[in-house]
């Protein structure tokens, strides 16, 4: 490859890091006792965000021998992993803040009538279904054993959500002797309401779009492939001078899906 395809790839290059680059953003601050919400399938993320573009790269190039055309293939996985992921990752929220949403009601409730913190969360622990059923009923078995604080902390990574760690930071508080913890639990049963209302709604408005749109990215890099393997001057022109044109196109399309897959996770970090 000459110097001019060593720029273009260069410059496709840092749009690409450009666009995956995100700067840090605001973390909720829970007290030390509770602990870090522990980082759940880095391993998996890597695979998935890195490890298929990385492999559909390899498998283009040792086929069709143009680095090109590979980095091509390469970013078309890129974009439909990035969508993929993002629309497991609007699922799992929705189920997450509904569980969660039946929690703190159960909780509030309990809290009215139960006479102590440790009371009100073994019997709401028991009550929940979702994917906070086994954390909640982990918290309300050993809230008494363990204390308010360890269990609490237990609970913040499993459940490994904003709202979950909100709850923790309501029972420690409540363990030093806050007597209007109730009223921190009803604000939170609230937000996570509200949560599930507003999760509901993107997954019906985005989430069940984006199996067309991986389908479309697809589709269009399919377009290209079968017709340069029914007409042969179409794939001389692809495997020749068009590789790069060809490149430009999966590049552009592939930003703008790992846009609008961008826009919806970011809006579930908010």
């Amino acid at each position: 490859m000459n110097l001019r395809g060593w720029v273009v790839l260069a410059a496709v290059a840092l749009v690409v890091g450009a666009v995956m680059w995100r700067p840090p953003g605001p973390t909720v601050q829970v007290p030390a006792e509770v602990g870090r919400v522990r980082t759940q399938g880095r391993l998996r993320r890597l695979v998935e965000v890195y490890g298929v573009p990385a492999a559909a790269v390899a498998v283009a190039l040792w086929w069709l021998r143009s680095v090109e055309l590979a980095l091509a293939v390469g970013m078309v996985a890129w974009g439909c992993v990035a969508m993929w992921r993002a629309a497991r990752e609007i699922r799992r929220s929705v189920s997450m803040a509904a569980s969660m949403a039946v929690f703190t009601t159960v909780l509030a409730s309990q809290a009215r009538t139960a006479h102590t913190v440790e009371e009100a969360v073994g019997q709401a622990g028991t009550l929940v279904s979702g994917p906070v059923a086994e954390a909640a009923a982990e918290l309300g078995r050993t809230v008494g054993r363990r204390g308010i604080v360890a269990a609490a902390g237990t609970f913040v990574r499993e459940v490994d959500a904003p709202a979950g760690a909100w709850l923790g930071m309501i029972l420690v508080k409540a363990s030093t002797g806050g007597g209007r913890w109730s009223e921190g639990v009803r604000v939170l049963r609230s937000e996570t309401v509200q949560e599930a209302e507003i999760l509901r709604e993107l997954r019906k408005q985005v989430a069940a779009k984006m199996p067309t749109a991986i389908f479309m990215l697809a589709a269009g890099a399919a377009t290209v492939g079968v017709s340069g393997w029914l007409y042969p001057e179409v794939g001389v022109w692809i495997a020749g001078p068009g590789d790069r044109i060809v490149l430009a196109a999966s590049v552009i399309a592939s930003l703008n899906v790992k846009r609008m897959a961008g826009a919806a996770t970011a809006f579930l970090r908010t």
